[in-house]
Parts: C-alpha cells; structure tokens; sequence
C-alpha cells in the first residue's frame, strides 16, 4: 500500500499561490505601478488621460477577475490526488503560511494555524492570548510527525463536515493531542466536545460575517423587495397607511440571523398557510422566547416555497395597532377600509403584534371589524400575545378565541439557545466591541445562570439582553474579554439575586455561620447544621438542580423556637425580614383556598396569588410556610409539586421558579405524642424519637409520606430544657436592654433572680418559651415605664432592677 505524502509543492493551492504572485505578487505590483505613472506623466503633459484610464481600470479588473479565478479554481480539494498528497488537503491560507519554506513540519503547521486570521475566532473563544499559547507548547511541537498529524487532522475534518484542513482543524487536533495540550484546555476550562463546537461555529461565523456586497441580491432585495408591489396586486393605499411591508426584509435579516429555532413549530405554521380554509394563527409565548423571530422566519419559509413552485407571492405587513386605535376618531372604519382593500388586492398575511390591545379597546366596533376578516381565506392573521394576555384578555371570548390556530412559543432548549448565543454573539462583537471577545466558557455560564435566575423571562431574549450589559462592562472596563465576573454582575442586577463570585468576606461569613445562628437559636442544633449546609451548597452552586435550594419540615411543639429560626435566619442571611415570605397556613384550610396558591379561574382576574407575586418579586427568599398540618389536602398537593420539581404552574399557565427559595414548613403536629413520649421515655436516642413521632403523623393521617418524603430533612425540634430556657430568656432580656439603651441613653441592670422568675412565669411543656415574651413586658417593660414616670432620669443614667422591686411592682399591680 503507497504511504500518502506531505508535498505542498503539488497541491492545487500552491499552484495558485505560484500563479498569484505573478499576476498580483510584490513585482507585479511594482510593474503595475510603474507602468501606472509613467502613463499618468504623459498624461498630465499631454492633458489627455484617456490612456491612463484605459489601462488603470484594465489592471484593476484584471486584479478582480484573478481575485475570483484564483478563489474558485485553487480553493479547493484536488480529487485526483487527494489520496496520494495529504497536503492537498491543507486550506489555500495554511499553504499561504507555509509556502517556500522547505519541508513541511508540525511546527510550521502550528505557525502557519496561528498566523491565519481564522485561528483568532478559536483562540478568542478560548480566552487566551496566541503568544501565551505558543509559549507553552513550543517544546512539545518536535515531537509530533507531520505525516501523522495531518491524517490525524483530516479524520477530525471529516468528522466536523469539513472539507479542508483549516487553521481552526489544525489547532483542534494539536489540542485534542493530549499532554501539554489537554493541560491548556483544561486552564481554559474546555471539554473536548466544547472544542468541536468553537470549531464548528467558526465555519458558521464566516457565513455571518461575510461582507455584503452593494450588488448582491440582497441588497436588491432589501433596497427594492417591495418596488412595484401595487402593480402586481393592486393599489392599496388604505392598506400601506395602517401598516409596514416587512415581505422583503424578513429574508435579508434571517439570512443574518444564519439559523432557524423552533423548527417543528415553524413546520406546522407553513402547513397550516398551505391549506385553502382560514390561516390564521395566534403565537402564544413568555417574554423574549422569539414570538417575532418565528414569525419573520415562517415568512423567509412561506416566500421560498412561493418563488421555488412560482407561486402568487405572500405580502407580510406589521399592523400599526396602537396607531389605528388611538390615531383616528372611527378606527373601526379604517380598518375595515384596510382590510377590505388587503381581501380583494392579493394574498396577504396581516401580522399583529399584540392583540390584546384590540381585545382591551372601549371600541367594540373594531373587535367585529378584526373578527370578520378572521374569517377570510384570502388573508391570513398572524397575532401575537403573551401567555398573561392570553388567559386576561383573549381566551375568555371563546368565538374570537376559536378563528386562530394556537402556536404555543416555549422557551428555546439548551442547544437551541447556546446557538442563538454564538450567533448574537458574533452580532455584538461586529457592533458594539471589536476589540471585546465572548469566551465560549464564559457564553455556556451565562446560559446556565440565565436558566436558572432569570425565569421571569425566556430563553433566548433573556441571555441575549444580559450579553450586551456583559459587553458594555467589558468594554467599560476596558477588558479584552467577556469575563465570568461580567456575566455574574449582569445576572446579579438583573435577577435581583446575588450570584457573583463568592469574595473572602462572604466566604467567612459562610463558614462562621453555624456559630452566628447558634448565638439566637437555642437547644436546635440539628436545624443549625441541616440550614447551614443548604446556604453552602447553594452559594457554592453545588445543589439539586430542579428543586428548590434547601427543603425542611420543622416538627416540635409550640415555643421551641420553629418561627423563630426562619426570622433568624432571614435577618443574618438574607438581608432582611422583607426576604422572609411568610404565608399562615391556617388561611388554607378549605379545598376553594387552593385558588389563593395557583390562582383564580376567572380569565379577566388578575388570577395572581401572593405567594407567586412575592417569589417573582424576590426570587432569592426564604419561604415559611407556618402551621402547614392545618392546610387543606388539595394545599398541600400544590406543594408537592413545588418541593419536588422547584416550580408552580398556575390556572393560566404561567410559572413561578422556586429553585432559588429555602423552604421551611412548620408543625405542630405530633404535640401531644411528644409531651407523652418524652415522659415515658425520656432515655431513648433521638433518631427512635423521630421516627416514632413521624410514624405517629402519618398514621394519623396529619400528612401522607409523599408528602413528608418530599422534604430534604424533617427536623424536630425537641422540647426545651431548663439551660435552653434561661438561655432564651437572657438573650430575650439583653434585646430589650440593648434597644432602650440605643434609643434612651439607659443603661439596664438587670439581677440574675430576675432571669429565673421570668422562666419559671413564662415557660411551660404544653406552650415552651412563647409565654415568655409577654411575662418580660409584664416584669421588664411595664416595670420601666412606670418607673420613668416616677422618677427623673437622663441618658447615661444606670437603672437597677431587683427581684424584691419587681415582685413589689406586681403585687401592687394585683
């Protein structure tokens, strides 16, 4: 079997360069030039420049006619010999690079891949800089045969559905080579299969990037698309004036735009134009998931098949609504002069933006205009709602309702979205940083934190907008590349939940945490760690995926201190009560209160509960849901879903991410088990105590063990001991001392008897430590202001309270 050679010299491309330096080269140009000057002197003397023109516009020409020659036959793949030369294989560029330069080696290969401008998207992608990178695999370049690699690299080409070994190819398979070269794609943090796509999107970015030239045909298209339209299906001025043609430009810009998403939908929507009955369609979708993209891509679809089976061509205008229904005194009768004129001129597809704002109009008369024209054949509508407008304003008239097929626009997949990402990507670089650069690490963060943060809005439009803040920071920060951090920052603002990288501060205040808490929450250790390591987990983004950041059923007896550690934990951890949505579950006792979780029925409600409201308004909260075994069934049902899959889906449709929440439920279910058990059994483990308390629940039938298995933890929260009590006692008294020394001046002292009488007033097995709080205002606080009303004291002044005064106080008081 003959062994392929590496023989630039009898490439196609090397020919062509041998040709070009002839006809273009360094002396050529010389020659040209020369030849160009002394024409002009002669010229110049003579005032006659006919000759010198003659001749310039012959050389030019002659330039861009071996400009095309060259690029079509010398570009290419040379099928005669590609199976004796594997350098034919090599993209005219690398054979640029390396032409003249002796024999061919893997470290001019490597050179030639780093000097070709198309290397610059790979490396870019990357994040590193090419002399960083020539620097670290110089070494390791002598030991790679040439022969062996370029077979190596024309497998990968193939694989890739490449045709020729390019600087990209080149660069792919000297990283896929392991050693030093896996080293520097893990610092890049760069899988393999990550490697295969940045090379991929390079051959798609030289499609979108490609200059445009002022003679194209789409620049016919888009300056002339619509020229003459009148002419062919009639004069519609009634119609031009409510509306904008977009019939030509559709196809210029989802050329552009170089891919297509939602291509099943887009299928079904041209089936449906192609059918004689009524086309009309109402695309159903969240905010930023493409409504108006699929539509403008139906229409380059819709025009392609019409030119390919020549037929009649689809005009697509954009209905101006809101100028219709607040520009003119009877917009009823404009548009049906609009619209009558569109049924009789030809074949149009009439695109409406939001057609709600037609359903919301004072003007019924518009609403039997629109209807009626629904019903035509030779027009098709196209409308545009969101998923809220829809269930508010559209469903409930279920005769206007019925004229449209529905095209429900999800959020696009991962892979649909990471595409829509490169591709608006290279977009942004061209218009707002040519000298700021995407890694491809930094675009799959972004689509990973905009999915998870950000679900308010859907995928693409919601990365998209984040991408352009991340640009405009780099570019502020006068940064080469889009960092993590920018994504982070962009992500932070824009979800109002904190997701930078953890700093050292944050990173301490993490790890003393537990002690933090432990300060306030007394004798409820095991609640202390279980919290503690969901906090971590979440900060450290090491958690559960779909579901929420940390789940926990609290069970114990009232006054030990349930509520207590989600208000604690709420202040020291997330900023503030305001981050605590606290719902009493009492109010959720009856099957109809289910309607106040998923919301109402009725389609022109605002059908929104409080608890979905506040979760979208704080999305990084702390949900305490208070006395959960007094919740209906039916209640507790919707919970599952939101324990289980991190989401709720409401009566209309619309979901509320749960995934960044902690969710604590309380209970007092099991009060009385306890209180028995702890009596008869007060030297059994604790692990015994729970289960037999959780066995107890669910034979009772308190909650079912689908719903108590739903939880990460079940936490109980045993009842307090005298220790525990004087301790809560004590840090209930140092709050009232501390708080009237800040707005008094006062300084307190308390005696240490005072500490015992308040536990043995306040504290009781059946209600714990919540007695204890009114017996301090009944000791501390009446104690005081009666005192000061008494007595004269200014700030700075110390007060003394002994058992014997307060005793004396009370006795008075009886």
């Amino acid at each position: 079997m003959t062994v392929p050679k590496c023989d630039i010299r009898q490439t196609k491309a090397n020919t062509g360069l041998v040709l070009h330096n002839i006809l273009a080269g360094k002396l050529s140009i010389v020659v040209y030039l020369s030849l160009l000057i002394a024409l002009l002197k002669t010229a110049v003397e003579s005032g006659d420049y006919t000759i010198f023109s003659f001749v310039a516009g012959l050389i030019l020409f002659g330039l861009h006619i071996e400009t095309i020659f060259m690029k079509e036959k010398f570009s290419g793949i040379d099928e005669q010999i590609e199976e004796s030369n594997l350098a034919s294989y090599l993209s005219t560029e690398i054979v640029r690079h390396i032409h003249g330069k002796g024999n061919l080696t893997t470290n001019k290969l490597f050179n030639a891949s780093l000097k070709s401008i198309r290397s610059s998207f790979v490396i870019n992608m990357l994040g590193i800089e090419k002399s960083s990178m020539a620097k670290k695999v110089k070494s390791s370049l002598q030991n790679i045969d040439a022969q062996s690699f370029l077979k190596d690299a024309l497998a990968h080409a193939k694989d890739l559905g490449i045709e020729t070994i390019t600087a990209p190819v080149i660069l792919s398979t000297f990283l896929r080579s392991g050693g030093v070269f896996k080293e520097l794609l893990n610092e890049c943090d760069i899988s393999i299969n990550d490697l295969d796509e940045i090379v991929q999107w390079e051959v798609f970015s030289r499609r979108v990037n490609a200059s445009e030239s002022t003679l194209s045909p789409e620049s016919f298209v888009r300056a002339f698309g619509s020229f003459g339209r009148g002419w062919v299906q009639g004069y519609t001025s009634e119609l031009d004036r409510v509306t904008d043609e977009i019939s030509g430009s559709v196809q210029w810009r989802s050329k552009k735009r170089g891919l297509m998403i939602h291509k099943k939908k887009i299928e079904s929507a041209v089936h449906i134009l192609s059918r004689s009955g009524q086309k009309n369609m109402l695309f159903v979708g969240d905010k930023d998931v493409g409504k108006e993209t699929l539509i403008e891509n139906i229409g380059t679809l819709l025009r392609k098949d019409e030119m390919e089976n020549g037929k009649e061509l689809t005009r697509l205008l954009v209905l101006r609504t809101e100028e219709i229904l607040s520009g003119y005194k009877h917009p009823d009768r404009v548009l049906l002069r609009a619209l009558s004129k569109a049924e009789k001129a030809g074949k149009f597809v009439i695109i409406i933006k939001d057609i709600s704002l037609f359903m919301q109009s004072s003007d019924s008369n518009v609403r039997t205009v629109l209807s009626k024209f629904l019903q035509s054949k030779s027009i098709g509508v196209f409308a545009v709602a969101s998923a809220d407008s829809y269930h508010k304003y559209v469903k409930g008239n279920s005769a206007f309702d019925s004229q449209f097929e529905k095209i429900y626009v999800e959020a696009a997949s991962g892979k649909e979205a990471l595409s829509t990402l490169m591709v608006r990507s290279i977009q942004l670089q061209k218009e707002k940083g040519k000298n700021t650069y995407i890694t491809f690490r930094a675009l799959k963060m972004l689509l990973r934190l905009t999915e998870r943060y950000m679900t308010n809005a859907g995928l693409p439009g919601s990365a998209i907008s984040v991408l352009e803040d991340a640009i405009l920071t780099a570019n502020n920060e006068k940064q080469k590349y889009v960092l993590e951090s920018h994504i982070r920052k962009a992500i932070s603002l824009k979800a109002r939940v904190d997701v930078e990288d953890v700093s050292t501060d944050e990173k301490q205040k993490l790890l003393q945490l537990k002690e933090t808490l432990s300060t306030s929450i007394i004798g409820q250790d095991e609640s202390i760690d279980a919290l503690v390591g969901a906090l971590k987990r979440a900060k450290m983004d090491i958690n559960a995926g779909n579901r929420p950041l940390g789940t926990f059923l609290f069970l114990g007896p009232t006054g030990v201190g349930k509520t207590h550690t989600a208000k604690i934990l709420s202040n020291e951890y997330f900023g503030g009560e305001e981050s605590l949505i606290r719902v009493d579950m009492n109010e959720y006792g009856t099957e109809e209160s289910v309607y106040g979780i998923i919301g109402d029925t009725n389609p022109s409600g605002s059908g929104q509960s409080y608890l979905t409201k506040r979760v979208q308004d704080h999305p990084f909260s702390l949900l305490l849901l208070d006395e959960i075994e007094k919740a209906h069934p039916a209640v507790l049902n919707v919970f599952l879903q939101i324990l289980d899959e991190g989401h709720l889906t409401d009566n209309k449709g619309k979901k509320t991410d749960f995934r960044n929440t902690i969710i604590i439920a309380t209970s007092n279910a099991g009060a009385l088990f306890i209180r028995d058990f702890i009596a008869k059994n007060s030297n059994k483990k604790k692990d015994e105590f729970k289960k037999s308390l959780v066995d107890t629940i669910i034979k009772d039938r308190t909650f079912s063990p689908e719903f108590i298995n739903r939880f990460d933890e079940v936490l109980l929260y045993y009842p307090l001991n005298i220790h525990d009590t004087i301790s809560i006692a004590l840090l209930m008294l140092d709050g009232i001392v501390t708080e009237i020394a800040e707005k008094k001046g006062f300084n307190i002292r308390v005696e240490e008897d005072i500490v015992a009488e308040i536990v043995k007033r306040g504290y009781s097995v059946e209600f714990g430590a919540r007695e204890m709080r009114r017996v301090i205002v009944d000791i501390i606080e009446n104690y005081l202001a009666d005192y000061l009303l008494q007595n004269k004291a200014k700030r700075g002044d110390t007060i003394k309270i002994s058992l014997k005064e307060v005793k004396d106080y009370l006795k008075s008081k009886e």
